[in-house]
């Protein structure tokens, strides 16, 4: 299988950073490129501290520079992680992030002089309970209304936490005020062990919503909404997208293709070797491409399967990609070489629209 894009930038973890990043890339005014994402420096657990570090490119995604931090934490707060951004009907940049600390929950800033300086933030949930939310989930529908997709887990006694269940947040003002779906959208097997966690959503030209959720059932699960994400139908195992316990993104591409990154497996056609798991087997890492807004998804004759990365030495996950005029950048976590886990180094790859046209 075809191996596309090449590497523009690869921020190795180290000492001081040991895991960078899950984050999102938004165009500015000025035709910069900017890519912020989570910078861990005391650790690289889920639950180390992490800022927010924006990189730019001024060349259309050859080469990134100026890294800075977009802002601080506040009191209080130990983590601030998981980036998406979204360009808002007056202009002005909205970031939303996760927020680990004395407080849990999701937090939206509003630049409005691209990204220099940020709005203090505006918590989303502002309610109690252990909630999941990832880069590059954010999506705007036709219908204007902004959804952002989470997964609520139930906390235990002991400490853990149960299954992950699908719920989302949205908001028909821009941003100004967000209310809850009151979605609780469950495993269709019941309390499987990891529920459905890190759901992503796209949206057809018909208006159908797709939401995608990670699960420990070796598959995606999918499910649909025709009414601008207030109902979903019951959740079922995609036939289409094998997948480990990591998460998958699409994204369209207008008017030309759409495209679907994630870790096939346990198998597909031009795998020939299964080794051992690497980090739940998040190796090696693929891209489908189907020709318009991705209902065609489903049917495989309609498939033009790349792959990203293919050294099964190593892993990837997070994926989030960026469409340029003839291309596209592809951001995700790669392994480097480290045994025992794949959140480690920023990989960030160029893929020009022209490898894209045929396997």
């Amino acid at each position: 299988m075809k191996v596309v894009g090449k590497d523009v930038v690869f921020i190795r973890a180290n000492e001081v950073h040991a895991r960078q990043g899950e984050g999102d890339f938004i165009r500015l005014k000025n035709g910069a490129i900017m890519y912020a994402y989570s910078e861990f420096s005391s650790g690289g657990g889920d639950f180390d501290e992490s800022l927010i570090t924006a990189i730019y490119s001024y060349d259309e995604g050859e080469t990134f520079t100026d890294k800075r931090v977009l802002f601080n934490l506040e009191e209080g707060e130990t983590q601030n992680l998981c980036v998406s951004f979204l360009r808002l009907k007056n202009g002005d940049i909205a970031i939303f992030y996760g927020v680990r600390g004395a407080r849990q929950d999701v937090m939206m800033r509003v630049s409005s002089d691209e990204g220099l300086t940020f709005s203090k933030p505006t918590p989303i949930i502002n309610k109690e309970g252990y909630y999941v939310f990832e880069n590059g989930r954010v999506l705007r529908s036709k219908s204007g209304r902004i959804l952002l997709p989470l997964n609520k887990h139930e906390e235990k006694e002991n400490g853990g936490i149960g299954p992950g269940h699908f719920t989302l947040f949205y908001s028909d003002d821009d941003g100004k005020t967000w209310l809850d779906s009151n979605n609780f959208i469950s495993h269709p097997d019941g309390e499987i062990w990891q529920g459905l966690q890190e759901t992503g959503l796209t949206q057809f030209d018909d208006g159908t919503i797709f939401a995608f959720s990670r699960t420990n059932c070796m598959t995606q699960y999918e499910c649909f909404s025709k009414d601008d994400g207030m109902t979903f139908t019951t959740p079922r195992a995609s036939i289409i997208f094998s997948s480990p316990l990591s998460p998958m993104t699409i994204k369209r591409v207008e008017n030309k293709f759409s495209v679907a990154v994630y870790n096939p497996v346990p198998s597909y056609s031009g795998r020939h070797i299964i080794q051992p798991c690497h980090e739940s087997d998040r190796t090696p890492y693929m891209m489908t491409v189907v020709d318009g807004d991705g209902s065609n998804f489903f049917e495989t004759c309609y498939h033009r399967n790349f792959l990203l990365e293919d050294d099964l030495e190593n892993g990837y996950a997070y994926a989030s990609v960026f469409t340029g005029e003839d291309y596209l950048l592809v951001a995700y976590y790669h392994s480097d070489g480290y045994k025992k886990g794949v959140l480690k180094s920023l990989k960030i790859k160029k893929v020009a629209f022209s490898e894209l046209e045929k396997a």
